[in-house]
């Protein structure tokens, strides 16, 4: 999806797609711990990794099916991770969220600014009715970040994701459109 901006208190997410460079790219996910938990990210990510991932931008940006937005803190712009809607379906009235964020900015409530925002923007301007997350097991900060946002964890599914070459444990989060959002 082209030309969507959400602009937040703290945060614009945009289209990285022109604005980003490779290597910007590489310094904002390159952190051993970022990485744990990005199944299909390279664990020794480089430049080439980078480049390969800018180049995919550019290639969903027309799609229907995904919205892939940069999250960029203001004031200075500064490219800080990606905020994502993935396998949207319009026909099952669904989505998939997914965000990432630079090792120094987390633990800030960036990630839950950006995500609240992605999925008001899924069922307010889509007209979405449910969302998913998928989260490998040991991701603590992020089964926190979802629950805080009113996800419920709905199940466990075992060894459905190859991370890194080793298939790992990951549980699926829901929430509703008709759900009441906690957000404070």
């Amino acid at each position: 999806m082209k030309n969507v901006v959400i602009d937040t208190e703290r945060l614009t997410l945009k289209s990285p797609v022109g604005v980003v460079k490779s290597e910007d790219m590489l310094v904002a996910i390159n952190d051993k711990e970022t990485l744990q938990y990005i199944s299909g990210a390279p664990k020794n990510y480089r430049l080439e990794d980078a480049k390969s991932f800018i180049n995919f931008l550019t290639l969903v940006e027309e799609s229907d099916e995904t919205l892939q937005l940069g999250v960029f803190e203001k004031p200075m712009n500064q490219f800080i991770g990606m905020a994502t809607l993935d396998n949207i379906n319009y026909k099952k009235s669904s989505c998939e969220l997914g965000y990432w964020i630079s090792k120094p900015y987390t633990g800030k409530g960036l990630g839950f600014e950006a995500s609240k925002h992605l999925i008001e923007y899924a069922f307010n301007t889509l007209k979405l009715e449910k969302a998913e997350a998928l989260v490998i097991r040991e991701h603590q900060k992020s089964m926190a970040l979802l629950e805080r946002l009113g996800f419920e964890k709905t199940e466990l599914l075992k060894n459905s994701e190859t991370n890194n070459g080793v298939l790992v444990d990951q549980y699926r989060f829901v929430i509703e459109k008709s759900y009441n959002l906690k957000f404070p």
